[in-house]
């Protein structure tokens, strides 16, 4: 009861860190399982890493395209054109 008192006066007062230590601390008191948890979340850490680090370098060079395609004045010109145009073919119908 006290525990739960503790954690309904956190979420109204705007320290909401006593929910998240709750949760950490009781999903488990054996070292065993600690430890597994441990390399799990770790090794999905380095995963995502590296997943990241391959995801930018593949996107960054389509990304530089479009940002010299967009910063050429002659390019938003024709753009802002053909933009209009389709909006207004798409007014008719």
């Amino acid at each position: 009861a006290n525990l739960k008192s503790k954690v309904t006066e956190t979420m109204g007062g705007g320290n909401h860190s006593v929910v998240s230590e709750i949760v950490l601390v009781g999903l488990t008191s054996s070292l065993e399982i600690q430890l597994a948890l441990f390399l799990i979340f770790s090794v999905f850490y380095v995963a995502v890493d590296k997943f990241l680090a391959v995801f930018d370098i593949i996107i960054t060079p389509f990304l530089n395209a479009a940002i010299y395609t967009l910063r050429n004045t002659e390019m938003k010109v024709a753009m802002k054109r053909i933009f209009s145009e389709v909006l207004s073919f798409r007014k008719l119908f």
